[in-house]
């Protein structure tokens, strides 16, 4: 077996664990992380006001192959991680290597999106806005620690295309 093939068997095993391991997480516990690497993540468009567009709006966000969904919104210039099944003016979802390839820019976004293996419902307009502002994130400011795994998940990820 190549190691791509490798790479994707192994990565197609592991997805079962990985739902089970990140859903046996309390909220508050993925709220903690989530809402510190996001706002560290956009620390630059939050100081500059670039997501305004998001105050009183909810976006959520669904890892479907994970069934992980949070909702998202901006409150006193803060990133804000909700529970699921409130209110939502817009919902980004796809399988766990879209978002990896999204965030480690192995892939264009609009190519994700228009492929449909990422898609958006309710206010496409908020959806797009979150796209573009994702697209913008300079990777180099992330702490090194940070761009090495993003890097490494995203090497991975492409593998198992």
């Amino acid at each position: 077996m190549n190691s791509e093939k490798l790479t994707l068997h192994l990565l197609n095993r592991a997805k079962p664990l990985m739902a089970k391991l990140t859903n046996l997480g309390p909220f508050a516990l993925q709220k903690l992380v989530l809402e510190k690497v996001l706002n560290q993540v956009f620390a630059e468009a939050l100081e500059d006001e670039e997501l305004a567009f998001l105050e009183g709006r909810f976006l959520t966000i669904a890892i479907t192959d994970l069934q992980l969904r949070w909702r998202l919104t901006c409150q006193t210039g803060a990133l804000r991680v909700l529970p699921p099944g409130g209110h939502s003016d817009a919902a980004i979802s796809g399988e766990v290597r879209e978002f990896v390839l999204l965030a480690s820019r192995r892939e264009d976004p609009d190519t994700l999106f228009f492929q449909r293996r990422l898609s958006i419902e309710g206010d496409t307009d908020l959806g797009l806005e979150v796209k573009n502002l994702i697209d913008s994130v300079d990777l180099s400011t992330l702490p090194t620690l940070a761009q090495r795994a993003l890097n490494h998940a995203g090497q991975l990820a492409s593998a198992a295309a």
